[in-house]
């Protein structure tokens, strides 16, 4: 077993800090919530730095971050978006490792890029040592379960890490094989249209296509709640209720498209006009008020060929490291 790590001790939780990881699958036929982290590429790449498994959960953290206070040493990367992280007041870096010291303290000043991503990620080598609820150590806000407590972080919260047997040296000289992810204030997100495109007029879908929506200040980890012209419907929004996929765009009676994420209810009852493609799915997941999104239509097989490529670039080879 790895040794123990010590702890993190929340001295100020943020604006919603949550344990995530990957999620829990194949429960939706039970009305189970995913979960998970809703930036896929920012937890894994976060745990490849490290030498943890890619399903490792992590912190995720929602535009204005926590303080937080490390009682062991550990190794720690921060992901996503650029959040104004400092460590003992000096400025953090992103998508690499860095080692922390007994006493040392973790704050967030505010997102340093007005508009460029509103979640970041932190991971810590080894993991916390949280037991997993339904096969998940991902927090569900809305069943209560799973992460810490099933909630999100306060102050006085103490998280103990397992810590891992990997030496230091050996975890802090891993880096990205290739550029880090960014994020944008004006996003172009591909769709594939359906299932219930037919539900919905020639206008309509011109309307979803060739229209630029703004996030509404609703958007949460539920689904983005877009705001723009009207999409404008052949029969009605409602339908018999049904499973309800990650990056469904459902448009309600208002003609206003909204894009589910990962802790979307497991049924809805309105139709849909398109799905986001998988690849596409993180730049979703790191939009905020004042953000804009455009669509785009993808084949299936673009779709898919696009989904290949984005896995493998979060595969082994992801991450290098240092040169003896």
């Amino acid at each position: 077993m790895p040794d123990a790590a010590g702890t993190i001790v929340v001295v100020q939780p943020g604006l919603l800090t949550t344990v995530q990881d990957l999620g829990r699958v194949g429960l939706m036929r039970f009305g189970v919530s995913p979960c998970g982290a809703l930036d896929h590429a920012a937890l894994i790449l976060g745990n490849r730095l490290l030498g943890n498994a890619p399903h490792e959960a992590g912190l995720e953290i929602t535009l204005l971050g926590p303080t937080l206070v490390f009682s062991g040493p550990a190794v720690i990367a921060l992901t996503g978006a650029d959040l104004g992280a400092q460590l003992d007041g000096d400025d953090l870096p992103r998508w690499q490792p860095i080692a922390v010291g007994v006493g040392d303290e973790l704050t967030f000043r505010r997102p340093i890029t007005r508009g460029a991503g509103v979640r970041a990620y932190l991971s810590v080598a080894g993991g916390f040592a949280l037991e997993p609820v339904l096969g998940s150590r991902s927090t569900d806000l809305w069943g209560h379960f799973g992460g810490y407590q099933g909630r999100a972080l306060r102050s006085g919260d103490k998280i103990e890490l397992r810590g891992t047997r990997w030496p230091p040296r050996a975890i802090l000289g891993r880096r990205l094989a290739n550029e880090a992810p960014s994020y944008a204030s004006e996003v172009a997100i591909r769709v594939v249209l359906g299932p219930q495109v037919e539900r919905f007029t020639e206008e309509g879908i011109a309307t979803f296509l060739g229209s630029a929506f703004g996030v509404s200040v609703k958007a949460d980890r539920t689904g983005v709640r877009l705001q723009g012209p009207v999409i404008t419907q052949a029969s009605g929004a409602d339908l018999l209720s049904e499973g309800n996929a990650h990056g469904a765009v459902q448009v309600p009676g208002d003609g206003q498209p909204i894009v589910l994420l990962a802790a979307r209810g497991s049924i809805g009852g309105y139709v849909k006009i398109g799905t986001v493609v998988g690849a596409d799915l993180d730049h979703v997941a790191q939009l905020g008020p004042g953000h804009t999104v455009r669509f785009a239509a993808v084949t299936p097989e673009e779709a898919r060929q696009s989904r290949l490529a984005y896995l493998e670039g979060l595969g082994p080879t992801a991450v290098v490291a240092a040169a003896s």
